[in-house]
């Protein structure tokens, strides 16, 4: 007769296992192309204040202006791309790691800042998009006398 441990967390250990490979297979990978499953690409952002508005940055490289839609829509900023491949399918691979797809990124702008007053820069792969903050919002210094 073999005797077998168990814990009070066996299951906990086997359903931790079987969510992480469900995530891993459902939602990090996108639909199947010609080279099997291929992953989801999303640009990493920065998103930082200055003085005068808010700057979004993301690298994208490789991408051309054409292949690039950013728009403003109801308070958010909405950043959408897709590269398409080359159109060579006769070509035989050893090995392609190249991403190619689509992207889309929503960001929630803060009130004090005028989406009439944005604009988009791509330049060496780097997307930025700088909205400007609206006049009431902006620091004013006021000088204090003493008499």
């Amino acid at each position: 007769m073999n005797l077998v441990k168990v814990t009070p967390f066996d299951g906990m250990n086997r359903t931790h296992q079987l969510m992480s490979l469900f995530l891993k297979d459902a939602f990090f990978r996108s639909l199947p192309d010609n080279d099997g499953w291929g992953r989801v690409h999303w640009p990493i952002p920065d998103v930082y204040e200055t003085d005068d508005g808010l700057v979004v940055t993301m690298e994208i490289p490789g991408f051309e202006k054409n292949e690039i839609n950013v728009m403003v829509n109801k308070g958010f900023l909405e950043v959408k791309g897709e590269r398409h491949s080359e159109g060579k399918e006769n070509r035989m691979y050893y090995h392609a790691k190249r991403w190619r797809g689509c992207f889309e990124q929503s960001f929630k702008l803060p009130p004090d800042v005028d989406s009439e007053k944005v604009s988009a820069n791509l330049k060496n792969g780097v997307l930025s998009v700088t909205f400007s903050k609206m006049e009431k919002t902006k620091l004013k210094q006021i000088a204090v006398k003493v008499n």
